[in-house]
C-alpha cells in the first residue's frame, strides 16, 4: 500500500472531520458516542483549516485521505484568533450547556468547549508556541507514518520561525502517549488529566531529541542482547580470558572506548591496525577497511584464545576487515559480537561473500541509527548532520561492560575495573592492574 503526504485542500474537510470522529474516543472510533457529528471536529480540525491551512496536511493512500496533521504557528495568537474568529458563530448555534456536568452528552461537553475553550499554554510557551493535532485510521497506523507526518509540520514550523512546537495527550491515552516519547516529546505541564509534551525544532533540540530517541531505542529494543554480552564477557573473565574489540574508521573510537578507560573493565585489549584510523590519511582508511586478507595481519599479531569473547564495530557492517576479523576470531574459538547500525547496514548490499558483520557474528547488536547516520535535516542543505552512532555505540559498549561487572558479583567475583588516576588511590590502583596485566595484554 502506497502512502502520499501533501498540503491539505479545501475539499479535504469532510474527510478530516471524519477521522477525528473515528479516532475521538483515545484513538478508537467515537461515531456511537456523538449525536452531532461535527461536534468534536469543530473543536480540533475546523478552526485549524480555516485559521492556519498552510499548516494542515493530508495522509492519503488509494482509499482516499486517511490521517492528517494540523499546526498553529504561535498558540496564543490562535486562541485569539479563535476567539474573535472561530467560536462566535458556534456558539450562536449552539448555546452552553446547563445542569449537572456529569450528565452532559459528548456533544453537550463540546458545546461547552465551544463556550469555554482551553486556552492552556505551557510554562515554556516562548520555548515551544506551536502547537499541533495529529490523527490516523487504523489502516495508517504502525508503519511509520505519523513520524512522517509530524516531520512534514516540523519543516514548515521550522520554515516559519517556530522554535518549538508543544501537544496536549490524555494521561489514559497511553499507546499515543508513548508515541509522541519515541518522537522526540518531553512532559512540560500537566493540567487535570491532560499531559502537555513539548519537542524543540532547533537543530540542537531536533539532534538531542535523534539521540535520546536512538537511545531508548536501543535499551527498549537491544536490552536482552546486551545482558547476553555481557554475560559472555563475564564467562571469559571468569576464566582469565580478555575482551577484545576492533573497528576501523571512526568505529575504531568505539573499541578504544572500553580500554584503559576509569571505570572501565581491565580486561580489555583492542585490535588496532594504524592505517584503519584516521590520523594518516582518512580517505585511504575507507579503502583499506575493504581490503581482502587484511584482517588476518591484524589478527596475527595478538593472542587470541578460545573463551575470548570479540566486540567488532562498523555501523555499515558491510566491509571486509570487520567482517574476515569476525570470521577468524569465530574459527579459533572466540564469541563473537558485533555493533552495527541495522538500518544503515540493510541500506546497502554487502561487500563481502559471507555476508555483512550481523550475518557472520554470534550476536548482533543494533545501536538504532537511521542510514547514512546523520540524524539533523536542515532546509537548504542536501546533506544531512549530527552523525548518532560513536554516541549511542559508547552506550552499547560501556553498557556490556557494566552487565559483566554486574554479573561477576554476582558469582562472588570481584571485576577487575580501573580507576581515576586523577582521584586519590587511583594511580596506585591502577599500578597494580597494569602489572598484572601488561605482558599479557597489548598496548598498556
Amino acid at each position: 500500500m502506497s502512502f502520499t503526504i501533501r498540503p491539505a485542500r479545501p475539499d479535504d474537510e469532510a474527510a478530516f472531520y471524519e477521522i477525528c470522529l473515528r479516532t475521538g474516543d483515545a484513538g478508537q472510533d467515537a461515531t456511537d458516542q456523538f449525536a452531532d457529528p461535527r461536534a468534536l471536529a469543530d473543536i480540533y480540525v475546523g478552526p485549524y483549516l480555516r485559521l492556519q491551512p498552510e499548516l494542515a496536511f493530508a495522509l492519503e493512500d488509494e482509499h482516499g485521505v486517511c490521517g492528517y496533521v494540523l499546526g498553529a504557528l504561535d498558540s496564543v495568537d490562535f486562541y485569539r484568533r479563535l476567539e474573535a474568529e472561530w467560536w462566535p458563530a458556534l456558539r450562536a448555534r449552539h448555546p452552553a450547556p446547563a445542569g449537572d456536568r456529569a450528565g452532559w452528552s459528548r456533544d453537550e461537553r463540546c458545546y461547552h468547549a465551544f463556550h469555554h475553550p482551553s486556552t492552556f499554554v505551557p510554562p515554556e510557551v516562548a520555548r515551544y508556541p506551536a502547537h499541533l493535532h495529529i490523527d490516523l485510521l487504523p489502516r495508517a497506523q504502525g508503519q511509520g507514518l505519523g513520524r512522517r507526518l509530524l516531520e512534514t509540520l516540523f519543516l514548515a514550523l521550522r520554515a516559519r520561525g517556530a522554535p518549538g512546537v508543544h501537544l496536549e495527550v490524555g494521561l489514559t491515552n497511553t499507546r499515543a502517549v508513548a508515541f509522541y516519547g519515541r518522537v522526540g516529546f518531553r512532559e512540560l505541564a500537566r493540567h487535570g488529566d491532560v499531559l502537555c509534551l513539548g519537542l524543540g525544532l532547533a537543530a540542537i533540540d531536533r539532534f538531542h531529541t535523534a539521540v535520546t530517541t536512538q537511545l531508548e531505542d536501543v535499551l527498549r529494543t537491544q536490552r536482552p542482547a546486551i545482558e547476553t554480552a555481557g554475560r559472555w564477557v563475564a564467562d571469559a573473565l571468569a576464566q582469565g580470558g580478555t575482551l577484545w574489540t576492533a573497528g576501523t574508521g571512526h568505529s575504531h573510537l568505539l573499541a578504544l572506548e572500553p580500554f584503559y578507560r576509569a571505570g572501565g573493565l581491565a580486561k580489555v585489549a583492542p585490535l588496532l591496525d594504524e592505517a584503519l584510523m584516521l590520523h594518516e590519511s582518512a580517505s585511504a582508511s575507507s579503502a583499506l577497511e575493504r581490503e581482502p586478507g587484511r584482517a588476518a595481519a591484524i589478527a596475527g599479531r595478538y593472542p587470541l584464545r578460545s573463551g575470548d569473547v570479540l566486540l567488532v564495530v562498523s555501523s555499515s557492517g558491510r566491509n571486509a576487515v570487520p567482517i574476515e576479523l569476525a570470521l577468524l576470531a569465530r574459527e579459533r574459538g572466540l564469541r563473537t559480537i558485533g555493533l552495527v547500525s541495522r538500518r544503515h547496514a540493510e541500506a546497502a548490499p554487502a561487500r563481502h561473500p559471507a555476508g555483512r558483520l550481523g550475518d557472520v557474528v554470534d550476536l548482533a547488536l543494533d545501536t538504532c541509527g537511521v542510514v547514512g547516520d546523520a540524524a539533523v535535516t536542515l532546509p537548504g542543505l542536501a546533506q544531512a548532520v549530527g552523525p548518532t552512532s560513536t554516541i549511542t555505540g559508547a552506550f552499547v559498549v560501556n553498557a556490556i561492560a557494566v552487565h559483566a561487572a554486574e554479573a561477576l558479583l554476582a558469582r562472588g567475583i570481584t571485576p577487575e575495573v580501573y580507576a581515576s588516576a586523577n582521584a586519590p588511590g587511583g594511580e596506585a590502583h591502577n599500578a597494580a592492574l597494569l602489572a598484572r596485566h601488561r605482558g599479557a595484554l597489548p598496548h598498556l
